[in-house]
């Protein structure tokens, strides 16, 4: 069986990952092919050995000529703007919804789309199971929808986690796009709050977008030029997480969290705000869900002051991400699916 998988841009960052690893672990008998713009994640793809094909998905007719000219069987669809286009391109399709977007809960252009996009889908796979029940118009998914949390191949992680070897260490990561559902000016706002009662912490932040600018402009604010590094796109982001002792996630929403699972897969204790899936994945055992900055920020003072609170939370880090890294069995969930949409 073939499957394109589409993507709508040529960045790589979270859903891009997640197709470019369900290709790489595809058994034999499945080809998954990653598809979208020329740009990045070609290369990116390229260097695990994921095959790729170049395509304008955002043209219905390039849609169509690709999946035709590739004799494939399905298109997996990333997120709400391809598998739109996709219904658009009357090609067969499942679509992977990745976020939880705040057009979810409220009747709009996109989320009457989105109605449209759910009724030509094959089925539609939720990272999580508040997108299906944010969703304004849930009672159209009710059929088609499964829930199928992202998975973590952990022993990819460790193993890049150590391929460099990296001249400093930090307190907090963040670990995301720069881009407002990630809300990094909000993440140097905590390491301000967090340095106001341990002077000398330290953070890095990995990753770029269009908020760069004022993220640089909040260090200046807070004074923490010699507190916060930047470090822009990685593409082995995993060598920063093993050299940061806490992984801090400032979103506003969250559709999974996959970058939780990653560092909690390392050991390091996780801290966000309880949004999305990210309420599947942290609890005070291995980090803590917090709905204010303040409330957030002690609790990193006190793991990281702590050393017996600190083990505690990253043994509990380890074992909590054990329940998103089994790999065979996810895909093997991804292939029934296939199968029975082609059928």
């Amino acid at each position: 069986m073939k499957i394109l998988h589409m993507l709508i841009t040529d960045a790589f960052s979270g859903s891009e990952s997640v197709a470019a690893h369900i290709i790489k672990n595809l058994p034999p008998e499945y080809k998954g092919i990653y598809t979208s713009p020329a740009g990045e994640a070609h290369n990116v793809c390229s260097s695990m050995g994921v095959d790729t094909l170049v395509c304008n998905t955002s043209d219905t007719g390039e849609i169509k000529r690709a999946f035709i000219e590739s004799s494939a069987d399905i298109v997996h669809a990333h997120d709400p703007h391809m598998s739109f286009n996709c219904a658009r391109a009357a090609v067969p399709f499942i679509s992977h919804l990745h976020c939880n977007c705040d057009w979810l809960k409220r009747i709009c252009p996109n989320s009457l789309a989105l109605a449209y996009t759910v009724k030509k889908a094959k089925r539609v796979l939720c990272v999580s199971s508040s997108i299906a029940e944010e969703y304004v118009f849930k009672s159209f998914m009710r059929d088609k929808q499964l829930c199928l949390p992202n998975c973590v191949d952990s022993r990819e992680v460790i193993a890049k986690s150590t391929a460099a070897i990296l001249p400093e260490n930090w307190d907090m990561a963040f670990i995301g796009r720069m881009s407002a559902p990630k809300q990094p000016v909000e993440f140097v706002r905590m390491v301000s709050l967090v340095k106001s009662k341990l002077p000398n912490v330290t953070a890095v932040m990995v990753g770029d977008g269009e908020l760069r600018e004022a993220v640089e402009q909040a260090i200046e604010k807070y004074a923490l030029s010699n507190s916060v590094t930047l470090v822009g796109y990685k593409e082995n982001p995993y060598t920063y997480m093993r050299n940061s002792r806490v992984g801090v996630l400032t979103s506003a929403q969250e559709g999974f969290g996959l970058a939780a699972v990653e560092m909690m897969s390392l050991g390091k204790p996780f801290f966000a705000y309880p949004n999305g899936g990210l309420k599947d994945i942290v609890s005070g055992s291995c980090g803590g869900l917090y709905s204010s900055a303040e409330a957030m920020a002690d609790a990193v003072v006190e793991t990281l002051s702590d050393g017996s609170v600190y083990s505690a939370k990253s043994l509990g880090a380890y074992e909590a991400s054990r329940r998103f890294t089994d790999m065979t069995a996810y895909i093997a969930k991804l292939c029934a699916v296939y199968d029975s949409a082609v059928s």
